[in-house]
């Protein structure tokens, strides 16, 4: 298998669909960087030259979303050293913030993978149904639903965990 071939054939379809995934070029380049070591890291799982750039494009998408899920806890990282500097937290707030964290990590844990991909395509990335239809080779009526029933799924978790730190 020539890999140089299969990553100079597909390499800018999936550095398009990064870029929209990952909302700008820097990052962009940096997933499609990542992706294509893991893909050479891991050539040996591949089946055939047909399957590279899905392949390839789902690596990418998985190293996006762990990308974008650090930077969504940078804010509240940053916040919590600018208070720890100005005030101490109390114990409850810290307790409570450890809950709700585990509890956030528990629900998305907790998805079944279709879900939980459908779930950070619409309410992270902010992807149309249509998109994550295609995506998942799935109706757009399809796609809603699944939505639907992540969110819910993570609303229950999250209510369930909370209703176990809230009986102490």
């Amino acid at each position: 298998m020539d890999v140089d071939r299969l990553i100079n054939r597909n390499k800018d379809a999936v550095y398009r669909q990064l870029i929209r995934l990952c909302g700008n070029y820097a990052d962009a380049d940096d997933v499609l960087a990542d992706s294509m070591v893991v893909a050479f890291q891991s050539l040996s799982q591949l089946e055939s030259e047909e399957s590279f750039r899905p392949w390839l494009m789902q690596i990418g998408r998985r190293l996006c979303w762990r990308m974008k899920k650090k930077q969504q806890l940078m804010p509240f990282l940053e916040l919590n050293e600018m208070t720890a500097d100005t005030s101490t937290p109390s114990p409850d707030a810290d307790l409570f913030e450890k809950e709700m964290s585990k509890c956030l990590h528990r629900a998305l844990d907790q998805l079944p993978p279709k879900l939980r991909e459908a779930y950070v395509m619409r309410d992270i990335e902010e992807v149309s149904f249509e998109e994550i239809g295609k995506s998942q080779g799935i109706t757009t009526g399809s796609a809603r639903v699944r939505v639907v029933r992540a969110r819910a799924r993570v609303r229950s978790i999250i209510d369930s965990g909370l209703r176990d730190v809230l009986q102490c």
